[in-house]
């Protein structure tokens, strides 16, 4: 039949035969096992057993193969017995109960020792089969060959069928990521009746690929190259899921429900990990959770369970941004804030974004992390300055925390797997954040840049919300730099402000579906807003004893138009001397030059007559001097 168009990353053609052999349901397909018995005389014969849509539990012409009468005694002879008929070939109906086969096998007279080799297959009979010959009990899936005595014996080979689990993928078509939920599992377990192209054993060979491993050395996506490419346990898996799950031109439409099966772990996943320095874009690895049930990642403790790695663990929820999806938050410890944050489960078949910090980085995954209790919600006593940005229906998010907890580190901002950007960030030193931890010291002013990373342009609305706590311990300013205007930041409230595309950033954002994110973007020389936080607790009480040493308050309010304040405190009496600076060094005002007695002294500064721009003030008093910023905008 002639093939409806089709983007250009989807191939022009279906191997229909291929699909149909080795789509969701392969296993009900004829899947069978062969075993070759010898014995050292240089006799040899192979016998096969599996299972067949179409087989029955009798004999089955054009399927089974019937074995000849046995040889005489002393003869090499193997067949498959038990039934009405002896075999050397045995298919059976599929069933959810164990299956169970017996070879009787006869050596040759003169023969020391019997041999069993078998290939391993992609096929669950290769992977759920034990082999039973006396006390020895061997898993076929483990080895691939065995010695035994050369005696007339009896083994039996028992396939146990694989458990399984549904996955449903809500959304729209994009990226996802996933990982295996059981043993032994090739990417097509994983990715079941979705459509892959692009490499050996996918739905077709022939497009671009549509599933990636992750690199952390290289910090870059690496297309597949084989479809029964058995997965490493707790390495996850990027892929592109096409709306389309068979190529015929119209579209299937979402939720798709994947059926995973598989063999359930029962032991500890020591988690492969890479580390490569301590580069922004290094350390990252993307794991996936190789349980058939939910993690809990508030269940790993550090030391027990992982080593060397950030606090902080990231998912893709698709579902996210109007079905656009987005990357939400777990932080161990941290706040549960809207919009950024998680529950930290890890649903079955999911994968997450996890940050080497160190060398030797550790993670062993048990099954004792799988306990369904939710996450930490916000304490309402956090001091937290929360963003929302929305236009085009996306929406960007960052929260700013003040905290003198010195194990709270600032979460770095991933690129999201699409491909318009609405994304708010803070500005460190050499990435961007999304969520930012400050210090509050005292008497000291706080200036965090904020920045719009996007490649949309027209209006967007900035939200924002301050915590009780946050109102109670200082006042807020949200400054525009490109607009030169200040907004002075009450309980909640929203501005309106234009986008910028920056073509810088639209350059780096190569999203297709065939070329995942850049997952991390260096920060700019420039940035779009600052905000200013002014701890309160630095507007001196002059009621005070006499302070101890000489001191020189941040000036309140900062920003300012056109007046200010200044405090300091002397310990005893001296001349004091107290100017502003422009940044060009010179001085612009004179506010004290005189004796000043010990205690606490405030100065107005009015700057009606200066440009807006940064200042510098200092306070000479006895052999000290200090000097501080403070930021005139008109």
């Amino acid at each position: 039949m002639p093939y409806k168009s089709y983007p250009i990353t989807k191939i022009a053609g279906l191997f229909l035969a291929f699909y149909v052999c080795f789509g969701m349901d392969f296993i009900f397909a004829q899947t069978v096992l062969s075993v070759e018995i010898s014995d050292d005389t240089g006799a040899s014969r192979v016998v096969q057993f599996g299972f067949d849509e179409s087989a029955t539990n009798g004999y089955d012409s054009g399927i089974d193969q019937l074995a000849p009468p046995p040889a005489p005694f002393g003869v090499f002879d193997v067949r498959l017995t038990g039934g009405p008929f002896d075999l050397y070939r045995d298919v059976r109906p599929y069933s959810e109960n164990a299956t169970t086969w017996t070879l009787q096998i006869t050596p040759a007279n003169g023969a020391t020792q019997v041999v069993l080799n078998w290939e391993f297959n992609p096929q669950f009979v290769s992977r759920g089969t034990t082999l039973q010959a006396g006390a020895q009990s061997i898993h076929m899936r483990d080895v691939q060959n065995t010695t035994l005595p050369a005696l007339t014996q009896l083994v039996e080979f028992s396939f146990d069928p694989p458990v399984e689990i549904q996955t449903i993928l809500q959304g729209t078509e994009g990226f996802r990521l996933f990982s295996a939920p059981y043993k032994w599992m090739h990417i097509r377990d994983v990715t079941n009746s979705l459509w892959t192209q692009g490499f050996q054993n996918a739905t077709t060979p022939a497009g671009d690929p549509n599933v990636f491993y992750w690199d952390e050395a290289a910090s870059t996506f690496i297309p597949a190259e084989d479809g029964f490419t058995e997965i490493t346990p707790a390495r996850g898996l990027t892929v592109f899921v096409y709306d389309d799950d068979d190529y015929d031109g119209i579209p299937d439409g979402f939720p798709k429900v994947l059926t995973h099966q598989g063999y359930m772990r029962t032991d500890n996943v020591s988690v492969p990990l890479g580390w490569s320095g301590d580069e922004a874009t290094l350390g990252w690895n993307l794991v996936g959770n190789p349980f058939e049930e939910p993690l809990l990642l508030a269940e790993l403790t550090i030391g027990a369970d992982y080593q060397h790695l950030a606090p902080y663990y990231y998912v893709w929820n698709p579902e996210a941004n109007d079905h656009k999806g987005a990357y939400l938050i777990f932080e161990q410890g941290g706040a549960f804030i809207p919009g950024i944050s998680f529950d930290g489960i890890i649903q079955p078949s999911q994968a997450f974004w996890v940050r080497a910090i160190g060398a030797n980085p550790e993670l062993t995954l048990k099954r004792e992390h799988l306990q369904a209790t939710r996450g930490e919600k916000m304490n309402t006593d956090d001091s937290s300055l929360l963003f929302r940005l929305q236009a085009n229906g996306l929406t960007g998010h960052t929260a700013i925390f003040l905290s003198d907890d010195p194990n709270r580190k600032n979460v770095p901002f991933l690129g999201p797997l699409r491909s318009e950007w609405l994304e708010l960030v803070t500005i460190d030193t050499d990435s961007y954040s999304t969520i930012r931890y400050e210090n509050p010291i005292d008497s000291e002013e706080i200036i965090i840049p904020m920045d719009i990373l996007t490649n949309l342009s027209g209006v967007a609305t900035l939200w924002y919300e301050l915590s009780p706590a946050m109102l109670t311990q200082s006042d807020s300013m949200l400054c525009d730099v490109l607009q030169d205007v200040c907004h002075t930041l009450q309980e909640s409230g929203s501005i309106d402000i234009s986008l910028h595309p920056d073509s810088a950033l639209i350059d780096k954002i190569t999203i297709d579906k065939n070329h995942p994110s850049q997952q991390i973007i260096n920060p700019k020389n420039v940035h779009r807003f600052e905000i200013v936080i002014q701890p309160k607790s630095t507007v001196v009480d002059e009621n005070h004893d006499l302070p101890e040493i000489i001191t020189l308050a941040q000036n309140y309010p900062n920003p300012f138009n056109p007046t200010t304040n200044i405090t300091y405190a002397l310990p005893e009496s001296g001349n004091v001397r107290l100017d502003v600076f422009n940044v060009m060094g010179q001085r612009v005002a004179t506010l004290v030059n005189d004796q000043k007695p010990a205690g606490y002294h405030t100065v107005t500064f009015d700057a009606s007559r200066l440009a807006s721009g940064t200042y510098l003030y200092r306070l000479q008093a006895g052999n000290q001097v200090i000097t501080k910023k403070l930021l005139l905008i008109k």
